[in-house]
C-alpha cells in the first residue's frame, strides 16, 4: 500500500489539496468512478464538486439514490497540472488507493466514468462503444459510462445515452440481472490438450479473434497476482479454459503446461486480436 499522504509520483508537488479522497457511503450500492481532482476539487478537497460533478450529482438526485447508497471517488488522487490527462505511471501507482477504496467499501456497481477508470479498471478503451455495457467480473458488476465533464459545453448529443447507462446501473445495483451480452454463442471448454490443439487450429482460420484474460486479484499490480484462465472467440464460438489447473486439466503434467502458454502466445502474435482483459 502506498503511504499516506503519498509522494510516490510528482503530482503532489503541483496541487494545492494533497489527496482529494473518496466520499459517501460506506456501503455503497453504486460506486461513481472518475478520472481525477479538477481546479475546484483540488481548491476545496472534495470530490466531484466543479461542473462535471454538478452534472452527475444532478443525475444521482434524478435516479433516485440516497446518500447512504452511493459512493464518488476518482482513480488519481491528486489534480493532474491544467487538468491533463493522467499519465501511465500516475495511474498505475494511484489505482492503488481506489483498489483499497473498493476493498474498504465495496459496492454492488461500479460505476466507470470515462476512458481513465475504463482503461485502470477494465483495460479497455473507447468509452464510446463500452458506455451503457455493464459486464460482470468476479464480484462485482462494472458500469462503463461517459464522463460527465462531456457534457459541460453544449455536447449534449449522447447525454441520453450517459444517462440511460447510469440507470442501467441502478437497476442492476436494486438487484436486475446483467444482461446477456453472450446470447447465441457456442461455448467448448477444452479438457485435454488435444481439444486445445484442436482450438489452435480452428483459431488460425480466422484473422481476427477476441481473447479475455481472468485474473485472481482485482488489482493487476498486485505481486501475488496470476492469470487464472483465458478464453477465444472467433465467429460465435467461444473457448474458455483454466491456464493453472491441478485437477482434470490433462496439460497440468510436468512441462506440458509450458506447450499451453506457449500455445496461447502463438494465437495472439498470428492474429489480430482484440483484447478484453478481465479482472
Amino acid at each position: 500500500m502506498l503511504p499516506d499522504p503519498c509522494k510516490e509520483c510528482g503530482l503532489h508537488k503541483t496541487c494545492k489539496t494533497h489527496m482529494v479522497p473518496g466520499s459517501g457511503s460506506d456501503h455503497p450500492l453504486v460506486l461513481f468512478v472518475g478520472e481525477a481532482p479538477g481546479a475546484e476539487e483540488d481548491e476545496t478537497g472534495v470530490v466531484f464538486m466543479g461542473k462535471a460533478g454538478q452534472v452527475l450529482r444532478e443525475a444521482i438526485n434524478q435516479l433516485g439514490l440516497s446518500d447512504d447508497q452511493y459512493r464518488i471517488t476518482n482513480v488519481v488522487r491528486c489534480r493532474p497540472p491544467k487538468n491533463r490527462t493522467p499519465r501511465a505511471r500516475e495511474i498505475e501507482l494511484c489505482s492503488e488507493f481506489l483498489f483499497e477504496e473498493i476493498k474498504q467499501h465495496p459496492p454492488k456497481v461500479i460505476v466507470l466514468l470515462g476512458n481513465t477508470p475504463l482503461k485502470a479498471v477494465l483495460g479497455e478503451n473507447k468509452i464510446s462503444e463500452w458506455n451503457g455495457l455493464a459486464v460482470q467480473r468476479g464480484d462485482f458488476v462494472y458500469a462503463p459510462a461517459f464522463h460527465p465533464s462531456a457534457f459541460n459545453y453544449g455536447n449534449r448529443d449522447r447525454l441520453e445515452d450517459w444517462y440511460d447507462a447510469l440507470e442501467q446501473a441502478v437497476r442492476i445495483a436494486h438487484g436486475e440481472k446483467v444482461p446477456d451480452r453472450n446470447a447465441g454463442w457456442e461455448y467448448i471448454y477444452p479438457k485435454s490438450y488435444d481439444d486445445l490443439v484442436a482450438m489452435e487450429r480452428e483459431l488460425a482460420k480466422s484473422e481476427t479473434i477476441t481473447y479475455d484474460v481472468e485474473t485472481r486479484f482485482l488489482n493487476i499490480h498486485d505481486p501475488e497476482n496470476t492469470v487464472i484462465s483465458v478464453s477465444f472467440g472467433m465467429d460465435g464460438v467461444a473457448w474458455s479454459f483454466p491456464l493453472y489447473h491441478t485437477e482434470g486439466s490433462e496439460w497440468w503434467k510436468g512441462t506440458r503446461i509450458l506447450s499451453v502458454v506457449g500455445m496461447v502466445l502463438n494465437i495472439l502474435s498470428k492474429s489480430q486480436v482484440v483484447g478484453q482483459r478481465q479482472v
